[in-house]
């Protein structure tokens, strides 16, 4: 029960939400046997454009994998943050590295596609 509520608070944080939620969709429709081998730009005019009707019947039907994509992303932060404390506490201070490159056929340009 602890655990459920932890992912349910990850889930609704606004730092992660945003990219959290777009990323599960996208990998989803990534997943669909239709447009696996498809570029996002090649997609159904509906998915392509994100037309709010297409997306609402995409999250009801990959419900079930969009909510796997998140509990991964959950526990990785988990064991992230479990490791970062460990080596902090050890005086170990690790950094990490922003890309400097965005894919196009991405979750980010994807859903902000007024960004790129």
């Amino acid at each position: 029960e602890q655990l459920l509520e932890e992912y349910k608070a990850f889930r609704a944080r606004e730092d992660i939400s945003p990219w959290l939620e777009e990323s599960a969709l996208f990998a989803a429709l990534k997943g669909r046997e239709e447009l696996k081998e498809l570029f996002w730009w090649e997609w159904p005019e509906a998915l392509r454009d994100r037309h709010p009707d297409a997306l609402k019947q995409v999250r009801e039907e990959e419900a079930e994998a969009i909510d796997q994509f998140v509990s991964l992303q959950f526990l990785f932060d988990m064991q992230w943050q479990d490791l970062k404390r460990y080596a902090n506490e050890k005086g170990i201070s690790l950094v990490g590295d922003m890309p400097i490159y965005v894919g196009g056929h991405s979750a980010d340009v994807w859903a902000n596609r007024g960004l790129w």
